[in-house]
């Protein structure tokens, strides 16, 4: 089995816990001892990136990622326990384009949209205008 590690160090950009990626997820590792501590540490660490890399609305990436979010206990046998949040990329948002009226023309993965102007993402429902980030 071959693996490929890629590791990116980005200047000036200070993040708490370790960021990892695949194909598939977004993930924090968040360590601390109690085992409550490390995943409230994991997702608000995603929550923030949520926030700042694909402009979700606070409460918005809380709501989307406790509903579409998964978490697993990575880590129990040291001092520290440690637990990785995942978020699935099918979940964020497509390319910003926006029609001559100032609707987006791309959806979220696997989303519709309903007839009360928002997107409807395993049962949430998020308005384009606050989902999109605008220029």
């Amino acid at each position: 089995m071959d693996v490929t590690l890629q590791i990116d160090l980005i200047k000036n950009k200070p993040i708490d816990w370790p960021r990892l990626e695949d194909d598939d997820f977004i993930m924090v590792a968040g360590s601390a001892r109690p085992l409550i501590d490390a995943f409230r540490l994991a997702h608000v660490e995603v929550i923030e990136w949520l926030e700042t890399e694909y402009g979700f609305d606070r409460w918005e990436a809380y709501q989307v990622l406790s509903q579409v979010g998964t978490s697993s206990v990575s880590n129990i046998v040291d001092p520290q326990y440690t637990v990785v949040a995942k978020f699935p990329k099918k979940y964020l948002p497509q390319p910003e384009a926006h029609s001559l009226f100032g609707e987006p023309l791309y959806a979220p993965a696997n989303a519709s949209f309903g007839w009360d102007g928002g997107w409807r993402i395993s049962g949430v429902i998020v308005r384009p205008s606050r989902f999109f980030r605008r220029g």
